[in-house]
């Protein structure tokens, strides 16, 4: 089967079951983007990669935050406009990987609003890209005050996961019927994975083509790092087998975290000064690989932000898209 053909295949099934009763608000929200998405050579992303292979599990946790974005909305209607406005260039121009991220910030920005919603906030009114002109995510009301609502993704670092997936996802695209494997990682640094760890894990993948799971290897990278790897029969997937805190080998230190946020206030504060005349709301989405984090950390951001605004900003944390709070309030 050709290229054009298997990719045709794939956006219909992705298609059609988006279509079905049970991805009414999905269909709504995303419908636009997703249909943008398939006129590219390689659309694949994982919200289409979920249609295609009709993972229920994931397609109902994804049609559950949209219809809670649509339920916190002022206009129902404003929300594939937020959703196209962030959205329809990346799904045009973006390789998987990249547009895979702004996909799950999209994701993490309607949880931001579930969340909020959840503790009182209410008609939420997306604000659109302005050309020349910073602007913040939504206004909205919040005990009959009014609001401006400022959402940022703190990302941890590139790791030896992300490489591992790069690759993969990569070769199993070009030609599956060589990386039909599902790879298992155990390993204890999240460190920015380096070019050269990078060029070893390429190596390492390529190496794999045409063998037959399962599969158990024991590398050791560039820098002293070693890593087990377990291959399976799967559809050119990794996964990572342990947990791991920010605060341990990583590169997300205190002080790094720290940095991270100093850099998203001050860039906040910027775009509330276009709304100087409600309160300000400055929502942070941790993604920690151990999908935990410290409440120090936590408490020491507040005073962080709190110092940088001169007390005008409030802050709100979500850890992998749910609301958390911390220990000093």
């Amino acid at each position: 089967m050709s290229t054009s053909s298997t990719t045709a295949e794939y956006c219909r099934l992705a298609l059609e079951r988006l279509s079905r009763p049970d991805m009414a608000s999905v269909s709504v929200v995303l419908g636009g983007v997703l249909r943008e998405r398939c006129q590219k050579v390689f659309p694949a992303c994982i919200l289409l990669d979920q249609l295609s292979q009709n993972q229920t599990l994931y397609l109902t946790m994804w049609e559950a935050d949209c219809a809670a974005y649509l339920r916190y909305l002022r206009d129902g209607a404003s929300g594939s406009l937020k959703a196209e406005d962030d959205l329809i260039g990346r799904a045009r121009s973006c390789s998987r990987e990249e547009f895979d991220k702004y996909l799950q910030d999209f994701d993490a920005e309607m949880a931001a609003v579930r969340e909020l919603g959840a503790i009182g906030f209410e008609q939420f009114e997306p604000i659109l890209t302005r050309q020349n002109a910073k602007t913040v995510d939504y206004r909205a009301r919040f005990n009959l005050n009014d609001v401006a609502v400022e959402i940022k993704n703190l990302r941890a670092p590139i790791t030896i996961l992300d490489a591992f997936v790069t690759e993969l996802r990569a070769r199993y695209r070009e030609e599956p019927s060589c990386f039909p494997f599902r790879v298992l990682l155990t390993y204890y640094s999240d460190n920015t994975v380096t070019e050269f760890q990078k060029r070893e894990i390429a190596d390492y993948i390529r190496s794999l083509a045409g063998k037959h799971p399962p599969l158990l290897d024991r590398l050791e990278l560039n820098g002293g790092v070693p890593l087990i790897v377990r291959v399976e029969n799967g559809i050119g997937d990794v996964a990572m087998t342990r947990g791991e805190g920010f605060e341990r080998h990583g590169e997300t230190s205190l002080p790094g975290f720290l940095n991270k946020v100093e850099f998203h206030t001050r860039s906040a504060i910027s775009q509330f000064a276009t709304e100087p005349n409600r309160d300000h709301v400055l929502v942070f989405n941790i993604n920690s690989p151990a999908g935990s984090i410290p409440s120090d950390f936590l408490n020491a951001a507040t005073e962080r932000v709190a110092d940088l605004s001169s007390g005008d900003v409030r802050c709100e944390f979500l850890l992998h898209r749910y609301r958390i709070a911390p220990d000093n309030v």
